[in-house]
């Protein structure tokens, strides 16, 4: 079925934007015209105009645009064009809502650092036409993770997006019936309540009955996958889900799970684009730097060839939209890349039975092809043989029992046991990547037609023998009768000139091994043989494919045995050339061509240990070696070889040293202009040297030994140089001197030297390639190499890819492009120096869940011990692999002073640039003496972390619960969260001079009745509770409690008489107040937001603060909050010792004896300048006589007409300003003004405020000035 699918998404690309890639940058006009442009295309005129759309947010790279987003005008539709004229040119779009990013940073962490696909041969300056080839939306729910959805999680935290995902797809199958029996506790319902679970996003008019329903379903969703609540939103969890939607959920148990980075894009489309017209929406899972980020994908529209993927991203809708599968770049409150590491969780619907499977899947992992056998029928005796991979372990326990092959008839049912079972282990979460059962039906088995064979396991605590569940595209049964068996196909040459190939047949059932023959017809020839480009390495003359999971090309390379043995092309590092070089090849080679760098060494062991008869070594640099300085030819490096007939020479070298070519067998030889020097004895006895080519325009000295016992014949010379060698003692000898100007190379020869486990493939067509053009190749790798670093090399210049994955090489000589692999090095004994638990640290700690090689990331140890005695180092971070191999230096590396020992704090900057990361690698600490061997720094104990994973960290986060803003004070630093073991600091600076601050942790006063408030905690490893009170200095402070909606009642059970609330709650949390009426006399709730459906939103509701008995409500003052818009009827009922209220400027309805009980209200302060709206009936008490109203200047004759406000007392506000200033650098100069409340009722005052270093002057009497 996904077949079609996927040839239609290969199809070619040259119908979507045609033309010739310019590959530059769109300015946003540009851009704008190719949105305008798409969406005519696309048959959405209404977006179609330039006008229709405005530019709402540009991100970019330093200056650089990187993509553009513009905004429907009318706030229905949005689209995101990229920059980068040779990418994917609409990157994501929607028709419905806009874009509405919460708080842009001003430097965006997560940049666009993968580019969608290059259309190669496109640009989107001139579009052609492009309809919707198909499209489908599922309708899932616009859910995220606060409030309701977490109000039944304890303490209310974040679900964490992975639980969000999962809820939305069980509320689009509303499936199951009945909650998981685990999680439902006494009292609880067991049944889910799907009709009152709402769609949207909750964002307002919702009942505590569907605010419950949902609260239940994603509760169960977040603890069924196991969701450490506070974690990192991480994939941490994404693994568990087949296991939770199988065994709690009821789910049919071919749910299945892939990594995108074992297919292509266009099957990864495929894949999801079959789920969503099966209907079934899928969990789809991306990687950020600090982040992942579980999502739901529920529909798709194919724009022309390209597929774009509708994401629900779980944040209430926003973002909410169509994305090509490699531009997962959504930007809420930052810009996030969620194409790392992609992996999605598919094929999940409700199960048709309630069969129970076992927890071994069979898997795609590895590109595993499920299980195969090897035969068409089975019957009693018939001896077959089935592989079957990759196992995975989904549950979350370990697995130890037996394996083995059940007969299951057409209905599913088991029949019997065909063999006995074998030993089988596999830890939780863990693959195998392949297993192999023998076996023998036996003598007493019945087969039927429709009988199916599968694999089983049973546990060693059960005698239940349990059926093996396969992902969607895994085969997972065969059948007993009439099995089709699976086969790749091996394609071979047809014929080869020089060698035989035999094989039985070209194919090889899939998953298993395949073996054939290559001899040379000629025992002079040797061959070469690759399997889809990867060298195979022969037995003798056999060759095996293990494990075969794609169809095969074989390719046989036949060369003269001569040739071969004689002609060897290598990169050598100086000094180990003998290392590459064996003792039998030393004597068959006779023509060698290196690169790389070379020394005396290697000089040494081809004179002494090789009969080279031509040697090429343009391509190298030589470097001094003791004695033996860089850039020369060295003493007698190759005297007496009298098999030497040719020499290339680097073209940079300036010196011959004494007899380096003495009495050997050259015939001819070049010498490059930079040679200045010669020493004595150069070409003493070289008698065959017939021709000596000099490049040099004024002629060097030399003595009368270097041409001595040569024939001198000829010498060749620049143009114009004839004189001056004519002239020259000793040059002047040769019998003839020719002017000859060296020719300009026409081409440059690019050679690929083949390595096991790499594969080259050239982009450029031919290896003959004009000087300064470039040669682009890609590298495929089969991963053998494992933590080793692949460095590609172009001769000494190391390459790196670019962003397609193409590398680059400018070719100006002849060229070598080769791979090294640079292994992990070996570490030295541990390091001295520790990683402590002092000032509360945990040890390493970062919030990078997984590391990227290119992004930058930090880490912190909060404490690392340095012993005085081994205080004098150097130390930095480490890329490891699991054993503690260093395989990248990662960060700077410090030198340590022998005098700064002790516990020290340590923040690094890492980023891994050239090592690969994979999974097992580990972030480590080092130390050395020398920066050349390195030892690890290790935990002082086994609570503390001395190791990060470097991929699928977890990362724990604790929640910050304090106040954004506080009435009265201003707050610096702070956060809602922070990773576990990272420093928290905050500070708090009263706007008055005259208050104090006082702040608590987690109910602990940390600052009491202070000018400036300073918390600092160096390793946070709980979640914190803050509270912040402002209060007058001397003043009998109000106890603070910070709320989320619910929480009041329990957090007020102690409840105190002067009460200041902050926070969220919403209007049925009033209760508590009533409870408490007859205890609570002052009341702030300036800081206060209130929820509620409809009018209740941000309103004092009816009998807000009435005791629920006979008892006398005691509230005397309140400070209302100051977002309130209603105060609804009754609001104040029962409270009748309440003497002044203000009403804040936000407050438009002032309902039916909102006061009327108030029968001690004298004075009442508007701050709006309208009148706020009344009921029918006066909201005021009886004796509006004595109460006064005091309305802003100018409101007036508003409220003198305003129905029931007419009845009081009007008067006029005094205005006053407050002035603030940091009392530890400045003061009140003038005491006659109190700074917190200046009069300017009467216009304009001058304030004089002093500085703290004010000092006496001659022209002032009597000055005040700050003490000290």
């Amino acid at each position: 079925m996904l077949k079609p699918i996927i040839r239609m998404l290969a199809f070619a690309t040259c119908i979507f934007y045609p033309g010739l890639a310019n590959g530059g940058i769109l300015t946003a006009e540009e851009a704008k015209e190719v949105a305008t442009d798409f969406f005519q295309n696309a048959d959405v005129s209404r977006l179609a105009d330039v006008g229709s759309l405005e530019l709402v947010y540009v991100e970019k790279v330093d200056t650089t645009p990187r993509y553009y987003i513009f905004n429907a005008t009318d706030k229905k539709g949005f689209i995101i064009v990229s920059a980068d004229d040779t990418a994917l040119p609409v990157m994501a779009y929607s028709t419905t809502s806009a874009w509405l990013p919460q708080a842009m940073p001003e430097a965006a962490e997560r940049l666009l650092e993968t580019p969608a696909s290059v259309l190669k041969s496109s640009s989107r300056r001139s579009p052609g036409r492009v309809s919707r080839s198909g499209r489908k939306l599922l309708n899932t729910p616009t859910w995220s993770q606060e409030a309701p959805f977490n109000s039944k999680i304890p303490n209310r935290p974040l679900v964490g997006c992975v639980g969000t995902a999962l809820a939305e797809i069980l509320k689009y199958h509303q499936y199951p019936v009945n909650r998981p029996s685990s999680l439902v506790k006494e009292g609880e319902t067991a049944t889910y309540d799907w009709s009152n679970m709402r769609n949207d996003n909750y964002r307002n008019g919702y009942n505590a009955v569907e605010g419950d329903a949902v609260g239940t379903l994603v509760a169960d969703a977040a603890i069924a996958i196991g969701t450490d609540f506070g974690m990192s939103s991480s994939s941490a969890f994404e693994v568990k889900v087949p296991s939770a939607l199988i065994t709690m959920f009821g789910y049919d148990a071919g749910v299945s799970y892939k990594k995108g980075s074992e297919m292509d894009r266009d099957s990864w489309d495929a894949l999801i684009v079959n789920e969503i017209d099966e209907n079934r929406p899928v969990l789809y899972c991306g990687q950020d730097v600090s982040a992942g980020h579980a999502f739901v994908c529920d529909g798709y529209e194919m724009m022309g060839p390209t597929v774009y993927l509708h994401i629900n991203w779980g944040w209430a809708g926003g973002a909410d939209g169509f994305y090509a599968s490699d531009a997962l770049n959504p930007t809420m409150s930052k810009t996030y890349n969620f194409n790392n590491l992609t992996t999605v969780v598919y094929n999940i619907k409700p199960a048709s039975t309630s069969a129970e499977w076992s927890p071994i899947h069979l898997t795609s992992d590895e590109n595993q092809v499920g299980m195969t056998m090897d035969v068409t029928d089975i019957q009693p005796g018939t001896t077959f043989k089935v592989r079957a991979g990759a196992l995975k372990n989904i549950s979350n326990n370990n697995f130890s029992g037996s394996i083995s092959l059940g007969l299951f008839s057409a209905d599913g049912t088991f029949k019997r046991l065909l063999c006995d079972g074998k030993n089988f282990g596999l830890s939780s979460l863990n693959i195998l990547k392949y297993t192999d059962i023998s076996c023998t039906v036996p003598a007493d088995a019945v087969i039927d037609d429709g009988d199916v064979i599968r694999l089983v396991t049973k546990d060693n605590t059960s005698s239940t023998w349990l059926p093996v569940a396969n992902d969607l595209i895994t085969l997972g049964e065969a059948r007993a009768k009439g099995n089709t068996i699976p086969y790749f196909n091996i394609s071979f040459p047809a014929a080869v000139e020089g060698a035989e190939i035999t094989y039985t047949e070209p194919r090889v059932i899939k998953g298993r091994d395949f073996s054939f023959k290559v001899v040379p017809t000629s025992p002079e020839d040797v061959v070469t043989v690759k399997a889809n480009g990867f060298i195979l390495t022969p037995n003798g003359n056999a060759y095996n494919l293990s494990n075969v999971t794609a169809d095969q090309t074989i390719t046989v390379i036949v060369q003269n045995a001569a040739d071969v043995v004689s002609k060897r092309t290598l990169w050598v590092q100086a000094g180990k050339l003998s290392q590459l070089i064996n003792d039998t090849e030393a004597g068959t080679v006779t023509d060698l061509t290196l690169y790389g760098t070379i020394d005396a060494t290697d000089f040494t062991f081809m004179r002494d240990r090789m009969k080279l008869s031509r040697l090429d070594i343009s391509g190298v640099s030589i470097k001094a070696n003791g004695a033996n300085p860089a850039n020369a030819i060295p003493a007698k490096a190759f005297s007496k070889c009298g098999n030497l007939r040719q020499i290339v020479l680097p073209k940079n070298i300036n010196t011959f040293k004494s007899g380096c070519f003495s009495y050997s067998g050259l015939t001819s030889i070049e010498i490059p202009a930079s040679v200045a020097t010669y020493e004595y004895n150069i070409f003493l006895g070289c008698g065959s040297l017939r021709e000596v080519t000099v490049r040099r325009s004024a002629a060097a000295w030399v003595n009368w030994c270097v041409f001595q016992g040569t024939p001198k014949a000829k010498l060749i010379v620049p143009v114009g140089a004839t004189a001056a060698y004519r002239n020259k003692d000793y040059w002047k000898d040769f019998k003839e001197i020719e002017e000859q100007n060296p020719v300009a190379d026409s081409q440059y020869t690019v050679t690929i030297q083949d390595a096991a486990g790499i594969k080259f493939t050239a982009m450029t067509e031919s290896t003959e390639v004009a000087p300064g053009s470039q040669y682009e190749f890609k590298v495929d790798t089969d991963d053998s190499f494992g933590d080793a670093t692949v460095e590609l090399y172009a001769n000494n210049t190391r390459l790196y890819p670019g962003e397609n994955g193409l590398y680059k090489a400018t070719i100006n000589s002849n060229t070598l492009i080769h791979a090294n692999f640079r292994q992990p090095e070996a570490t030295w004994p541990d390091s001295p120096w520790k990683i402590t638990g002092a000032a509360g640290g945990v040890g390493l700690v970062t919030d990078v869940v997984n590391v990227v090689p290119g992004k930058s990331f930090t880490i912190r140890a909060n404490a690392l011990g340095i012993p005085s005695e081994n205080a004098d180092q150097f130390y930095c971070v480490a890329l490891t692999d699991k054993d503690g191999g260093v395989k990248e230096i990662i960060s700077p590396v410090i030198y340590n002073s022998i005098y700064n020992y002790g516990n020290q704090p340590c923040n690094f900057v890492c980023q891994v640039k050239d090592a690969t990361v994979r999974e097992g690698n580990l972030i480590r600490v080092v130390s050395s003496l020398d920066k050349k061997k390195w030892s690890l720094v290790n935990a002082a104990n086994d609570t503390i972390a001395d190791r990060i994973s470097a991929i699928g960290n977890r990362v724990v986060y604790y929640n910050i619960n304090m106040p954004q803003k506080v009435e009265g004070a201003s707050i610096q630093g702070g956060a809602t969260q922070v990773v576990r073991g990272m420093p928290f600091s905050l500070k708090v600076t009263p706007v008055s001079v005259d208050d104090r601050v006082t702040v608590s942790v987690n109910g602990i006063n940390k600052v009491v009745d202070a000018a400036i408030a300073n918390i600092s905690i160096p390793a946070v490893v709980e979640d914190l509770e803050i509270n912040i009170q402002v209060n007058p200095k001397g003043s009998n402070a109000y106890t603070v409690v910070n709320v989320k909606e619910g929480e009041l009642d329990a957090k007020i059970a102690q409840c105190p008489a002067r009460l200041k609330v902050i926070g969220v709650m919403r209007s049925e949390d009033f209760d508590a107040f009533r409870k408490h009426a007859a205890t609570i006399v002052d009341l702030d709730l300036a800081d206060l937001t209130i929820k509620g459906a409809g009018d209740l939103a941000n309103a004092i509701p009816s009998k807000a603060f009435a005791s629920t008995g006979f008892v006398q409500t005691a509230l005397k003052t309140i400070i209302l909050p100051t977002n309130l818009v209603n105060i609804e009827e009754n609001a104040f009922y029962r409270c009748v010792s309440l003497s002044e209220v203000t009403i804040p400027a936000s407050v438009t309805y002032v309902g039916d004896n909102a006061f009327s009980s108030c029968a001690r209200l004298s004075k009442i302060v508007t701050l709006a300048t309208a009148p706020p709206a009344t009921g029918y009936m006066s909201p005021f008490p009886a004796n509006t006589a004595n109460i006064t109203l005091e309305v802003p200047k100018g409101a007036e004759s508003h409220y003198s007409a305003a129905t029931f406000w007419n009845e009081l007392n009007m008067s006029t506000s005094k205005v006053y300003y407050n002035i603030q200033i940091d009392p530890e650098r400045s003061f009140n100069y003038n005491t006659y003004y109190q700074l917190t409340k200046i009069d300017v009722s009467k216009g304009a005052q001058k304030v004089t405020i002093g500085l703290p270093n004010f000092a006496p002057t001659s022209y002032k009497d009597n000055p005040t000035y700050r003490p000290g």
